[in-house]
């Protein structure tokens, strides 16, 4: 009892460290603390204890972020971008409604799609075997079986929620399913255990052991088979590294110097281990997107009050007219000397003057 705290803790700042890498998996973070909490109350243990340690794990993450973004002024840039505009992102679906954008892409019957669905209908399967064992065993209350049971269900629908939060439908969307899956083997597998070993307790032991065995293999496949492919180490990722650095070879960047990608890919920054000029490195995407409101403009503005040294665009700078506002083209053709273009001729770079 005088470690009691150390458990919802450590699940506080584990929910706050989520959070703050990919708040669209908040809902199913939730849903852990929530029925943490719960079984907590149904245990007796001091639920307000553990609530505020829960509540102390959270601000020993969340604080020194908030302090630093407050001393640099950006913390309301951050609820913007990260949570108003990752939230907003309907993936080009915009005369459609929030719900029925979602709707029309869960219903489409493409391979991500059906996988989703995996969790949810796994388990509603161990949720019917824990009521079945749970029934066939004297409905004993010890375990919560029936809170398990439903734990298993709700947390596999916030996981099946958080793979549809925008409509990009990227398979590494999908990897927290793994979790689902594993959740599920655990309450089928500890109510067969429980049912079994009440029944014989001789076999209480080796039941455990096998137990243990089973989850382990459902869980180490289950988490893998949802991995992706060793992407980092093909031919292809090396091929595409070695072209965004040998661009930056075409000039030198000093220190005072800064760059803006326009049309290409944001990886460019992380491979060349540079940062953008401008707050939204994905510039392009986003205003195609209708991701976040006057980006167009809020970039003419910036690029009119702070020049950039130099402005990496994706094919022929013309071709975002009508994208960008006419009057940010034609500052850059104005304030800009074009400067080199790539041996594919993919990419221009352009000089301010």
């Amino acid at each position: 009892k005088k470690r009691q705290w150390v458990s919802p803790f450590l699940l506080g700042m584990s929910f706050a460290t989520i959070a703050l890498i990919k708040v669209s998996d908040v809902p199913a973070c939730g849903v852990i603390i929530l029925f943490y909490l719960i079984w907590m109350a149904m245990e007796k243990r001091g639920f307000w204890k553990d609530f505020f340690a829960c509540i102390a794990g959270m601000a020993v993450i969340v604080g020194p972020v908030f302090v630093y973004l407050g001393i640099n002024g950006a913390i309301g840039p951050m609820f913007e971008e990260y949570i108003l505009s990752n939230f907003s992102h309907v993936g080009g679906a915009e005369e459609l409604g929030f719900v029925e954008a979602r709707l029309a892409m869960i219903t489409k019957g493409d391979i991500y799609a059906t996988t989703s669905y995996a969790p949810v209908i796994g388990s509603l399967i161990a949720a019917a075997v824990a009521v079945v064992c749970w029934l066939m065993g004297g409905r004993q209350k010890e375990g919560h079986p029936l809170l398990m049971a439903a734990f298993a269900v709700v947390f596999s629908l916030a996981l099946f929620a958080d793979t549809y939060v925008s409509l990009t439908g990227y398979g590494q969307h999908l990897i927290p399913l793994s979790v689902g899956h594993a959740v599920n083997a655990l309450v089928a597998l500890t109510s067969i255990y429980r049912l079994i070993s009440s029944k014989t307790e001789a076999l209480s032991i080796p039941l455990g052991l096998v137990g243990i065995l089973v989850a382990y293999l459902l869980i180490n496949n289950s988490i893998f088979s949802f991995a992706p492919k060793p992407y980092v180490h093909s031919e292809k990722w090396e091929e595409e590294v070695a072209y965004h650095q040998e661009f930056l070879d075409y000039f030198d960047l000093e220190a005072e110097e800064t760059v803006f990608c326009i049309g290409v890919p944001r990886r460019f920054y992380v491979d060349n281990d540079v940062l953008p000029a401008y707050k939204c490195m994905n510039l392009v995407n986003y205003i195609l997107n209708h991701v976040g409101a006057n980006r167009a403009e809020d970039f003419e503005a910036y690029l009119m009050e702070n020049p950039i040294t130099w402005l990496v665009v994706q094919g022929n700078l013309e071709l975002y007219r009508g994208i960008l506002t006419d009057e940010t083209i034609d500052f850059i053709n104005e304030n800009y000397i074009f400067y080199t273009s790539d041996e594919q001729e993919k990419r221009e770079l352009y000089q301010l003057i």
